[in-house]
């Protein structure tokens, strides 16, 4: 094969600091009133709950806006405040504390998802052959523990128990900790509210003179659901070795110099996961083989790697963002009143919607969201398919959300959107270690932040699109470039997720468009 010349490109000349002309011009980003994002706070919660739930949040807000939140309201010569956000962690993928954590939260809630499908019966049966096989030993794998006796030990399982444990132990610094992992309904607590109680828990296990409560503690670690240990690094070792030092740290921890205090080796299921980014398990083998504890293993693995992303590219080749242009409306702004009308048609309820608001209009700015959710798109998704609605009435109601839209974004990209200051009061308030306002504790507040469309607008002069992953666990990604006569979209669900499909919300979507 003959080797031919590079094309040259035009240009090698780099003109030094052009780029930063205009940086020191730029202002920096503004605060906004707190009287303003409160109220622009109860407004972005409107569409999304019900009138008496409102009722709580919005004394709460008065709450913060007479004294919790204007207590917060701080000044200084910094610029941001520099918080660490991993994203999806994999084993042997991290190398710090926080990526531990977060890898931790996911398999936590992995493991309870598994869990949901044991207590509720669904698990699939396996077979060998034509032939089924015993899962008997799925039910005793959770929530149970070797109990020493004085003549032969026994293995107690609390699954069954009229109130079966709702906590895991988690062992950091040798130090043990329940970990509820249930919200009072039933449901399971979010990977980034297992993050917060991790990195408490760590943070916890830094004072040793605590006061031993044996008993109490013994009779919580037996009947947690499983243990999670959250051992520190090892010593490192070279490539070669690296294998057979992670299994010593699964079997023993490494000793009592290293991990072995992270252990309670009586629990029948324990998941280790090492600051170092060493990860595995250690099972009591009493209550079952070796297979079903894999089974729960690769359904973890399964659950937290990026085999559970479901992606569906389509192109939209009826018309591009000349239409809506045409009709004097923002092409971005159409596109996330039909994105609105595709969920609501799906699952009959508004959601919370984010998508991305640039600030780089001011120094050093990032972004803030845009929350595509407003009463105006909710009049107008509710509307669209009742047959007492004229469609002149529907128009109106569609030209709204739109014009609706396009003034949220306006008002994030000038720096006045709610979310970037809500979290910088919060910050303030755990960085300052003074009590954190109840607005944040409010379940409100985590419904505005379980963005179930995340959605974003990457306009390019290339036919492309970009795609990135739903930041919930029951939602989507939603990506889309508006070309001149077509779009280009890019959905995204988890196949973990039985309410959500990928495909379903791309066509819904295609399908408005077109009408």
């Amino acid at each position: 094969m003959k080797l031919r010349h590079l094309v040259k490109p035009v240009s090698v000349t780099r003109v030094s600091g052009r780029y930063l002309t205009h940086q020191k011009g730029l202002p920096t980003l503004p605060v906004p009133p707190l009287q303003q994002t409160c109220e622009r706070y109860i407004s972005a919660l409107e569409p999304i709950m019900e009138v008496d739930e409102l009722k709580h949040t919005k004394e709460l807000v008065d709450d913060c806006h007479n004294g919790g939140c204007r207590l917060l309201i701080w000044t200084t010569g910094c610029l941001w405040w520099c918080i660490q956000v991993p994203g999806w962690s994999c084993p042997m993928n991290f190398r710090d504390k926080q990526g531990q954590i977060r890898f931790a939260a996911k398999l936590i809630a992995g493991v309870l998802d598994f869990k949901t499908m044991i207590d509720n019966e669904t698990l699939p049966v396996e077979f060998m052959g034509a032939k089924p096989l015993c899962m008997n030993q799925y039910y005793k794998v959770l929530s149970s523990c070797r109990i020493p006796g004085l003549k032969s030990d026994s293995v107690v399982n609390h699954a069954k128990d009229s109130r079966p444990p709702t906590h895991i132990t988690v062992v950091h610094n040798h130090q043990f900790f329940v970990l509820e992992v249930y919200n009072s309904d039933g449901t399971p607590l979010t990977a980034d509210q297992f993050c917060v109680q991790l990195d408490r828990i760590c943070s916890s296990s830094s004072q040793t003179n605590m006061e031993p409560t044996n008993k109490k503690s013994v009779w919580a670690i037996q009947r947690s659901i499983f243990t999670l240990c959250l051992d520190g690094a090892m010593p490192q070792v070279s490539d070669e070795t690296y294998r057979s030092s992670a299994a010593v740290q699964m079997l023993h921890g490494g000793g009592s110099q290293w991990n072995s205090g992270n252990r309670w080796f009586d629990k029948t299921l324990q998941f280790i996961i090492g600051e170092d980014g060493t990860c595995g398990a250690n099972y009591e083998h009493a209550p079952a083989e070796g297979p079903p504890i894999v089974a729960l293993i690769d359904h973890v693995v399964e659950y937290t790697l990026a085999q559970e992303l479901d992606t569906k590219v389509i192109v939209f080749d009826h018309f591009g963002k000349n239409i809506p242009k045409t009709h004097k409306m923002s092409p971005d702004a159409f596109i996330q009143v039909a994105l609105q009308l595709a969920y609501y048609r799906m699952n009959q309820r508004c959601c919370a919607t984010y998508e991305s608001a640039s600030l780089r209009m001011f120094r050093f700015g990032r972004t803030d969201t845009i929350r595509s959710a407003s009463s105006a798109s909710a009049a107008f998704v509710k509307a669209f398919d009742d047959l007492s609605k004229q469609n002149t009435e529907k128009v109106d109601l569609m030209e709204k959300a739109v014009h609706a839209h396009r003034a949220y974004t306006n008002m994030a990209i000038s720096g006045q959107a709610i979310d970037r200051h809500l979290l910088g009061l919060k910050m303030i308030a755990l960085e300052e270690k003074v009590s954190v306002p109840e607005i944040y504790t409010d379940p409100a507040y985590s419904k505005a932040s379980e963005y179930k469309l995340s959605t974003s607008q990457v306009p390019s002069k290339t036919d492309c699109v970009m795609c990135f992953g739903p930041v919930s666990p029951s939602g989507y990604g939603v990506c889309y470039n508006p070309m001149d006569d077509h779009i280009n979209f890019a959905v995204s669900s988890f196949n973990s997720c039985s309410e959500t499909n990928a495909a379903h919300l791309a066509r819904a979507v295609e399908q408005l468009c077109r009408t």
